[in-house]
């Protein structure tokens, strides 16, 4: 507990304290490299699908994930929102208050994306034919196959977002990028297994990308509670 203490104390003086271009230097890069995530995301998908040599196929990964970044901008908002607030409070050194909001946004970004899934759920049809799959049958067919894997991930997506940019805007941003890191590999390296080695074929895309947020929740909170991080606890709702 001493040693987090001390990892989180050296954190907020070198926020404070530190020149200001070697600070943007070192905490922009992994912020860059984090909002290129999903981004590698649609080009790993987009790659492998690729080989299947389906234009319907491959056309329905780049409508669906154009879609995705719209969801995204949720997840960043409620990072932004509850990570800056967070920050702030730990500068006057109520950690308590940082606490609390951290708690907060988190469970508003799990809530919104549980409720956000259900809804598209029931209307996967109709949003496939919105955001352009309605060109082809066959488009529309793979669109609605594809997107129905990644609503599930809504939630997942949301959650890693909201935690990635409170751990970077709370001044660690290698924690963060480690978690999206660790996902986004998982994807790249489960395209291929489940699309060819266990003959998944297109919609193995899709579920490989949804085990990929999953990991990348389940490693981003591990990482929460270390190195002095504030750790995710929802009931610390003040």
């Amino acid at each position: 507990m001493n040693l987090s203490n001390n990892k989180k104390e050296f954190r907020r003086k070198a926020i404070l304290n530190d020149a200001l271009l070697p600070l943007l230097v070192k905490t922009s890069i992994p912020t860059i490299i984090g909002m290129l995530v999903m981004v590698i995301y649609n080009l790993t998908d987009t790659f492998f699908v690729g080989i299947l040599n389906n234009k319907s196929m491959t056309a329905a990964i780049g409508i669906v994930f154009s879609f995705m970044s719209f969801i995204q901008a949720i997840g960043f908002w409620f990072g932004y929102g509850s990570g800056n607030i967070m920050s702030k409070k730990i500068g006057e050194n109520e950690e308590k208050e940082a606490e609390i909001i951290s708690s907060i946004g988190i469970l508003f970004a799990i809530v919104i994306g549980i409720l956000i899934a259900i809804l598209l759920w029931f209307f996967v049809l109709p949003l496939s034919k919105f955001i352009g799959g309605s060109a082809s049958e066959n488009l529309l067919n793979f669109t609605v196959e594809y997107l129905k894997v990644i609503i599930i991930s809504i939630p997942f997506g949301l959650y890693s977002i909201t935690l990635y940019n409170q751990l970077r805007l709370c001044g660690n941003v290698k924690d963060g990028m480690i978690g999206l890191l660790i996902g986004m590999a998982v994807n790249m390296v489960l395209d291929p297994v489940l699309m060819f080695g266990f003959k998944f074929g297109f919609i193995g895309a899709g579920y490989a990308t949804l085990i990929g947020q999953i990991t990348g929740c389940i490693v981003l909170t591990n990482l929460s509670g270390k190195n002095g991080n504030i750790a995710v606890d929802l009931k610390k709702q003040g």
